[in-house]
């Protein structure tokens, strides 16, 4: 799986993402908050209980949800690399609120009980982008059955998918959705950015101490007294090679720039998963 560099690194969103669903499912288990929490029809229709609408898509009921929501939500930082922060959260509300939305005309189906709860319209939604933005790198057989380098994502997609009907298929229907629409040239929602995101992220970055992204210092020790003063690393020399316009094209496909794909190619002399890597690293 292609996710770049390990840990958060330029993901700020992904992580509170991440850490708000698995201390909220936690403290729904611990303390047994479902009750209160889970979007049931009678609670309301009934009894007016509308904080259910917005509350139920951050937390999962069960050990196995909650390893594979974390999972798969932890794999898809990579589109925030790969979009930045404002542009990521514009997915991220939109398939929240497509979810709220979904949540409510389940108010007309004849049925009872749960209707849907989890963050699955979220993370369908970028279970989308991934099939469509991803490449596939390799492919391989196991037991005469073809498989490509995806196949653990659309794994970890499928059992969410069958965990807890109906409620999971109508979020993984709101998470297309979404993302239809989000992808949609019509709407033009691809390039738009959420207000305040960026400020937030630049925030966040002075205060934990962060770098701004530049260039790399290397220490190199003066000429005389022996001290130790900062220099711009020189980068090694790249040996001019032709590039393969298909690998080209598929990181393109992936939103990074010609210009981009290009160089990422050169210095990984044409691999195109060390490419791949190589521009979703936060450095």
């Amino acid at each position: 799986m292609l996710s770049g560099a390990q840990g958060f690194s330029n993901a700020g969103m992904s992580r509170a993402l991440v850490c708000c669903v698995f201390f909220c499912s936690i403290a729904v288990l611990v303390y047994n908050g479902a009750d209160a929490l889970v979007f049931e029809k009678d609670h309301v229709l009934v009894q007016r209980q509308f904080w259910r609408l917005f509350t139920n898509q951050f937390f999962v009921l069960s050990p196995v949800e909650i390893l594979t929501s974390l999972l798969l939500l932890y794999q898809f930082r990579m589109f925030e690399r790969m979009m930045a922060s404002a542009k990521f959260m514009v997915l991220v509300m939109l398939a929240y609120c497509v979810g709220v939305l979904t949540q409510l005309a389940s108010l007309l189906l004849p049925t009872s009980g749960v209707v849907q709860y989890g963050p699955y319209p979220i993370i369908f939604a970028f279970g989308v982008m991934y099939v469509h933005t991803v490449p596939v790198l390799y492919r391989f057989r196991l037991c005469y059955v073809s498989f490509s380098d995806k196949w653990f994502v659309y794994a970890l997609l499928l059992q969410l998918l069958f965990v807890s009907l109906p409620g999971s298929l109508l979020g993984a229907l709101a998470g297309v959705v979404a993302c239809t629409l989000y992808r949609s040239r019509t709407l033009s929602l691809g390039e738009t950015e959420l207000p305040g995101i960026a400020l937030l992220m630049r925030c966040c970055a002075q205060l934990s101490g962060g770098g701004g992204g530049g260039e790399r210092l290397q220490p190199v020790v003066a000429a005389a007294g022996g001290g130790v003063e900062p220099r711009r690393a020189n980068p090694p020399a790249q040996v001019e090679q032709a590039i393969d316009p298909r690998n080209v094209e598929q990181l393109r496909s992936m939103g990074f720039s010609e210009e981009a794909a290009r160089a990422a190619l050169r210095r990984s002399n044409n691999d195109l998963l060390l490419a791949t890597n190589l521009l979703l690293e936060p450095n």
